[in-house]
């Protein structure tokens, strides 16, 4: 998988969350903002500062990506510093499989959230990755 001038494309899924927050500020019109319901103003406020006259919103976001998936990543990324790699790091919502068909990629991701990994875990024999076959997409 590693060569002298082969280019390999860590490539990092995230699932869709509902980011909360008071603080959303100017969002591109093609996204989408919701009023939070007031269930989650003393859930907030829990973990967050909430100033009392705030308001809560949500927005769609891909951007939280889970703690063991930064873990792998890094481990990853040390190992092909150690065998001097030239790596570029993607996120799966810009690298679809065509984009990395024919060259060297690793994904992280999981079926429940990312179609790439649902496509590629449906191919192979095994997996060491999930025990419960993903019937969606």
């Amino acid at each position: 998988m590693v060569t002298g001038d082969a280019e390999i494309l860590p490539c990092v899924g995230a699932p869709l969350h509902l980011q909360v927050t008071p603080y959303l500020g100017a969002v591109p019109e093609n996204i989408p903002r919701y009023p939070a319901p007031e269930e989650l103003y003393p859930v907030f406020s829990r973990y967050r500062y909430l100033p009392k006259d705030a308001r809560l919103e949500m927005q769609p976001v891909q951007k939280a990506v889970n703690m063991g998936v930064v873990e792998s990543v890094a481990k990853v990324l040390g190992a092909l510093q150690a065998l001097h790699a030239q790596y570029r790091i993607l996120p799966e919502t810009t690298s679809p499989l065509t984009a990395l068909r024919a060259r060297s990629a690793v994904l992280f991701a999981s079926p429940w959230y990312s179609q790439s990994a649902s496509v590629l875990l449906g191919k192979i024999p095994w997996t060491a990755a999930s025990t419960r076959k993903f019937s969606g997409w």
